[in-house]
């Protein structure tokens, strides 16, 4: 295992962001995933890469012009999730006492297996990352070829590009999650997942399970 390999392609502030050339920041996401796997990125996962970042400057740009703090929230590109084998949602974004995790997909209509995907990134984040126990996370699910769409599917914000910016300026506040720290979160499951594990393991009832059976519940 290489213990000086970042588990991230590209993380920065919004300004960083901003400021910085499309063009490194695509060729930091290539060396990453070369990293991770050991070979280079398909073609459609670089072109994958570059709607992405185009679309997230036009909307942090227009962000940052409606909302300044905005500039000081950290934005991080496939950020590995730890201990699940290389899972990374596209992109992550530290607002203020909110994450908000992102996942573009190429498509125009909403797919079941897009739903569960996000969804399953953000649980994984809320629940098993350290530096995010008790930080709202919002699942954004970014459909790259429709249009003026905003619409709440299974508790998932489903987002047309031309929303990002005006969904995220709904979210004010000058206190910031601290990148570094938040990088630096380990592989740590909440206090009641492990008690729920070690309640399992014992082969104990679970209080849920409890309940419902006191109350003539039976499955």
């Amino acid at each position: 295992v290489d213990l000086s390999r970042q588990p991230y392609g590209w993380a920065g502030t919004v300004r960083d962001f901003l400021n910085q050339p499309a063009s490194l920041i695509e060729n930091q996401l290539e060396i990453h995933l070369q990293g991770l796997f050991g070979f280079n990125a398909s073609q459609s996962q670089v072109e994958a890469w570059i709607e992405e970042i185009e679309i997230l400057r036009r909307s942090l740009r227009d962000l940052a012009i409606a909302n300044p703090d905005s500039i000081f929230w950290s934005i991080i590109f496939e950020f590995e999730l730890p201990l699940e084998g290389g899972r990374r949602p596209d992109v992550i974004i530290l607002g203020p006492k909110k994450i908000f995790v992102m996942e573009f997909k190429q498509d125009f209509q909403i797919l079941r297996s897009n739903l569960d995907q996000i969804s399953a990134y953000a649980r994984d984040l809320a629940e098993y990352h350290s530096a995010s126990h008790g930080i709202t996370v919002i699942p954004l699910l970014i459909l790259t070829k429709s249009n003026e769409m905003s619409e709440i599917r299974d508790q998932i914000q489903v987002l047309s590009p031309d929303r990002i910016g005006s969904t995220l300026d709904v979210f004010r506040g000058t206190e910031k999650l601290d990148l570094e720290t938040w990088l630096a979160g380990d592989y740590a499951p909440l206090p009641t997942l492990i008690a729920a594990a070690k309640m399992i393991f014992k082969n104990e009832r679970l209080p849920a399970i409890k309940r419902a059976q006191s109350s003539g519940v039976n499955n």
